[in-house]
């Protein structure tokens, strides 16, 4: 990440990634137990994980490596 950051970016790309690993660590767990409850069903529960790791795949396949 460090050598795709340009040169003046660095510390502001590495906050953003920070900050996303901490939205998506409450977001997770929220959304799950949200989906459990309203559905009843630990099932559809787990699935937004499944939702959550493709809209991070999606966002992974944009980057320029």
């Amino acid at each position: 990440m460090a050598r795709m950051a340009p040169p003046g970016e660095v510390a502001a790309r590495f906050g953003l990634f920070a900050l996303s690993g901490r939205a998506t660590g409450f977001a997770g767990p929220a959304v799950l137990a949200a989906v459990t409850q309203a559905t009843a069903s630990q099932r559809a529960g787990m699935a937004t994980v499944l939702v959550f790791l493709g809209v991070g795949a999606g966002v992974l396949a944009t980057v320029r490596g």
